[in-house]
């Protein structure tokens, strides 16, 4: 089975899109040039091995999901993929910009089976006058395989006619790569580890809305895929504290968490309840405080 292509070139050992193929997944998911590559269909990508792998075993109407770096932002795409797209015929010409004139014609292609030569200049394609390079592809598009190519030229003053058979050898993909608009409503990715924007090789978090400061040094164990954040359990511990043991414990503990969550690179949550919890904490301390300091009043003032 063979791997589909996702329809993009990219910089040369980077993730970073310099052109996308009109019609192929890129294009329809809505890529764009100068877009970076992220994640494709849930791996980490980085070069142009990674986006193979990650595409190998996949096969025509597979939804893909893509993540891209854009603007400093991250954006989910996702399209099916495709079918490949049909073989043309190769006129193998070379045409004077802004005219039909031929300059020289390439070997294996129609054109030169059917004996054009410099200077000859195209009237007609199978019966479809053409009048510019555009008319010339539309009509060596409808070949087909198998067929005979009947072409008209002005050789010299004179229309000549001559034909070719159409050979497998002369049929090949078209790909027309441009900078393209996205095609389809981005949407906001998954927060999740990501290849860093700034593609000096190491991970940054993205937490659904913008880039965590932190990072993480390539090979740190975070490259499995989306790792989703989880709720800190001394923040946790911290709350719950406040209520079982109004003292000092739910400070320590609050504090205790909130350190760990800014050491996790966005994995933890839970600041508002470490938050709560050292409030709480310190809340319950001073009515304790304040309540031994009214019984210790209230027994000195009946000594006396």
């Amino acid at each position: 089975m063979t791997t589909p292509s996702l329809g993009v070139n990219l910089q040369t050992g980077t993730a970073n899109v310099s052109a996308v193929t009109i019609g192929g997944l890129a294009d329809l998911a809505g890529v764009q040039r100068g877009d970076r590559l992220l994640s494709l269909h849930g791996h980490l990508v980085a070069t142009s091995a990674d986006v193979a792998a990650a595409l190998n075993g996949l096969t025509v109407g597979d939804l893909v999901q893509i993540q891209v770096a854009r603007s400093g932002q991250v954006v989910s795409l996702e399209s099916a993929i495709p079918a490949p797209p049909a073989p043309v015929a190769s006129l193998g010409v070379r045409l004077k910009q802004g005219t039909l004139e031929v300059l020289r014609t390439e070997d294996g292609g129609v054109g030169e089976a059917a004996g054009l030569m410099p200077g000859d200049v195209i009237l007609a394609i199978n019966g479809q006058v053409v009048a510019s390079a555009g008319d010339v592809r539309e009509a060596v598009d409808k070949l087909v395989e198998g067929e005979v190519a009947l072409i008209q030229v002005n050789r010299g003053g004179v229309v000549t006619s001559m034909q070719a058979a159409v050979l497998p050898s002369m049929m090949s993909v078209r790909q027309v790569q441009v900078q393209v608009t996205a095609a389809s409503t981005p949407g906001a990715a998954a927060p999740g580890w990501y290849p860093n924007p700034t593609g000096d090789g190491s991970q940054a978090y993205w937490t659904g809305s913008r880039w965590q400061n932190a990072v993480a040094a390539q090979g740190s164990g975070v490259s499995g895929g989306y790792q989703y954040p989880q709720t800190s359990g001394l923040a946790v511990a911290a709350l719950i504290c406040a209520f079982l043991v109004p003292f000092i414990l739910p400070i320590i503990l609050g504090v205790a968490a909130k350190n760990d969550i800014r050491r996790s690179n966005g994995m933890k949550t839970g600041e508002g309840m470490a938050t709560a919890g050292i409030v709480l904490g310190w809340i319950f301390t001073i009515l304790i405080l304040l309540w031994v300091v009214l019984v210790f009043v209230a027994i000195g003032s009946r000594r006396y």
